[in-house]
This record gives structure tokens, C-alpha cells and sequence, in this order.
């Protein structure tokens, strides 16, 4: 049934019903707010070191692809693309990988790579760029897309890896220092400035002479001291 005859401008009573029924059930919305409120997560997630990084990121593997000697884009750049990239940011690693043949001297000129675990979290931002700019997260050859899912991508990592393990590179991670730590520190100033001993002048150098950052055992040279 029409709502509306043409003829003779007759609305049906139904019709009329229907549409004050959809008037009360409206509510009030504040489309500038909510589109404010959207440019406001906008802004906040570019500013965040994350995207900040990508961003920069992904700058430099634009420059590098316009590079080659056939220039690419990030739409057009292929699984051994991605690894000659990589190869090329090995440039700025700062893990130094012996060869077999050093004697591991202080003046060795091995060279300096970038380290395994840095090396797969520049592949994963890899993975996040090429997904924002409509590659998939899966190599698909006939398509073209995804190309840092490729196993060739995955191979060099494994490479990596096994690299650093042959040249015995250990992963490197800072002592925790914890509360205990620092009273126990402070404990040993303490004790210092109350040894009568000690000249008035080594009473305010004793606590810039204290690095614990010069020795791996220094908190338990300092308990030992205590006890």
C-alpha cells in the first residue's frame, strides 16, 4: 500500500502514524563532538613513538626501493626486496660478529651487525607497514602481496641467528636493581661517613667514587663490605 497518493495528495493515515512513531523514537546527536572525538584518537595515535618510528621507518624503505637500480615502491617491492633491505640496515647494527678465523682481540675489526632480536622486530614493523598499505600479512605470489610473509624473509632471520650463535654472541640484559638494592647502597655510604677514621675531604668524594655500574658483582662487593 502506497503511503502517498500522487492524485490527490492524500497521506494514509498508517503512514502518518508510522512516521510520528519514528519522530519520538529520534535522539539527539552531536555529530561534531563524535567526529572531534574521532580526530582526537587520530591524533593521539600519531603521536606515539610507535607510529613515529614506523613512520620513519617506513620513509627510509621508501627511499631505498626508489634506490635500486630498478626502482620500486612499497605497492611493487618484492620478498628479496625485503631482504636486500634488511641486509642494508645491517649497516647500523652495533653487535659485533667474530669471525671464525678471530682471536677475539680487543682491536679485532669484525664487523658490527644488527642483533637477532633487532632484527626480528624490524621485520614485524615491516609486516605492520606493508599490512597499512593494503599488502597482506601472506605471501601470495600471484597476486603480489604480503611479500615480508615469504619464506625467503623468514630464511634470513633463521641465517641470522645462526650466525650469532656460531660467533657465540650472547643476548645482553641489564642487572635489576631493585629497592633492596638501593638500601643496601645507602647502608654502605653510611657507614662510610660515620668512620671517623676517614679524612673530612673523602667524605664528600666517597659518593661520586661509587660507579655500580663498573663492576657486574659490585652489589654483593658492597653486602660483603656490610656484613
Amino acid at each position: 500500500m502506497f503511503k502517498f497518493s500522487q492524485q490527490c495528495g492524500y497521506r494514509w493515515k498508517r503512514a502518518q502514524e508510522n512516521e510520528a512513531e519514528q519522530q519520538l523514537k529520534k535522539v539527539v546527536v552531536l555529530e561534531s563532538a563524535i567526529f572531534e572525538r574521532i580526530e582526537q584518537f587520530a591524533r593521539q595515535h600519531q603521536s606515539s613513538g610507535y607510529v613515529r618510528q614506523n613512520s620513519a621507518l617506513e620513509q627510509e624503505l621508501s627511499d631505498f626501493l626508489f634506490s635500486l637500480s630498478s626502482p620500486k615502491s612499497i605497492a611493487t617491492a618484492l620478498p628479496t626486496d625485503v631482504v636486500a633491505f634488511l641486509v642494508w640496515k645491517d649497516r647500523g647494527g652495533r653487535t659485533r660478529v667474530h669471525q671464525p678465523d678471530c682471536q677475539w682481540q680487543a682491536t679485532c675489526q669484525c664487523p658490527l651487525r644488527l642483533a637477532q632480536g633487532t632484527a626480528d622486530s624490524l621485520i614485524g614493523k615491516l609486516i605492520s607497514i606493508f599490512e597499512e598499505n593494503g599488502r597482506s600479512t601472506e605471501w601470495q605470489p600471484l597476486m603480489g602481496i604480503g611479500p615480508v610473509a615469504d619464506r625467503s624473509v623468514k630464511q634470513y632471520l633463521a641465517n641470522v641467528r645462526e650466525e650469532q650463535l656460531k660467533a657465540r654472541v650472547v643476548l645482553r640484559q641489564a642487572e635489576p636493581f631493585l629497592v633492596g638494592d638501593l638500601a643496601t647502597i645507602s647502608g654502605f655510604m653510611r657507614a662510610g661517613f660515620k668512620t671517623l677514621q676517614a679524612a673530612s675531604h673523602l667524605r664528600f668524594l666517597s659518593p661520586r667514587g661509587i660507579k655500580p655500574s663498573s663492576s657486574p658483582c659490585f652489589l654483593q662487593h658492597i653486602r660483603m663490605l656490610i656484613c
